[in-house]
């Protein structure tokens, strides 16, 4: 006669081992998942920040060193790559500089799909000073900072796409 120790799991052993399995399973769903989703378009939307980082290299120096009167869009040659026929980044769709030095990306939507058209884009704002956006006029001025990813700027990704060090 066998004992109690060498019979294995019965059947109510077997339920709460399956049971435990189950709950594990849904705790990975409803939780891991999400925010392995989010991991993966933040780290699309980075991948999009080199060309950010070279457009506001050329910025700020155009800034400092140009001799026109005042900054319009004209002054700034970055594109992303477009005019040379280049794509530096498949997640980026356009660079924009407007004429305050303000830089907007869009990111194509189409290949991250937790983007929406209305939802694909980052501003990179530079700042004269703490409190002030950089103006047409601020010509040969240095760049105090640069303020990134502010919906008052026209930033339309959600916060949570976007890297930690620009969230407005």
């Amino acid at each position: 006669m066998k004992s109690d120790l060498q019979k294995g799991f019965g059947a109510l052993q077997w339920r709460i081992v399956l049971g435990g399995i189950a709950l594990l399973a849904v705790v990975i769903y409803f939780f891991a998942l999400p925010a392995y989703r989010e991991y993966q378009v933040r780290s699309k939307v980075s991948e999009v920040f080199v060309s950010l980082d070279a457009c506001r290299a050329v910025v700020a120096q155009v800034v400092l060193s140009t001799s026109a009167p005042m900054l319009s869009p004209a002054l700034f040659s970055c594109d992303g790559g477009a005019s040379s026929g280049a794509k530096i980044s498949r997640y980026l769709a356009s660079i924009a500089v407007r004429g305050n030095a303000a830089i907007s990306v869009t990111l194509d939507y189409r290949s991250v799909p937790e983007l929406t058209r209305t939802t694909s884009t980052l501003t990179l704002v530079p700042l004269a000073d703490p409190n002030r956006v950089l103006g047409e006029s601020d010509v040969r001025k240095p760049i105090f900072s640069w303020r990134c990813g502010s919906p008052r700027d026209g930033t339309t990704i959600p916060g949570q796409y976007l890297p930690s060090n620009c969230r407005g």
